[in-house]
């Protein structure tokens, strides 16, 4: 209730959803967060707020690399703007780490 408030009292704002995946899997890299609450809310808001106001930020891992094609889908049917960001925060045998090259960085550049 709070979100569709907040929504219609500022039509124009931009919002940002951080999900990693689909609504079942994003929780399992952001602790905590009820996705598939936050997924229905991020559709709803494209319902309320002035066209492409709704961006959904996607950083890729192994559990929802291949949702990708997906999400492009479900961003472009609901006229979301989607955020795909690779990481280079990996280790070596990380679980997070996606398994196809082309979805994260190698490595980072590091200043000390």
């Amino acid at each position: 209730e709070w979100y569709m408030k907040a929504f219609e009292t500022h039509p124009w704002a931009e919002w940002r959803f951080g999900i990693d995946g689909s609504p079942e899997t994003s929780n399992i890299y952001r602790i905590n967060q009820n996705s598939k609450k936050l997924f229905d809310i991020m559709l709803k808001s494209t319902k309320i707020l002035k066209p492409r106001r709704t961006h959904w930020s996607y950083i890729i891992f192994s559990y929802n690399e291949d949702y990708i094609e997906t999400a492009k889908q479900i961003a472009k049917e609901n006229n979301i703007i989607l955020h795909i960001i690779k990481s280079s925060r990996f280790d070596k045998n990380n679980f997070y780490k996606p398994k196809n090259k082309n979805n994260y960085i190698e490595s980072a550049i590091k200043y000390r």
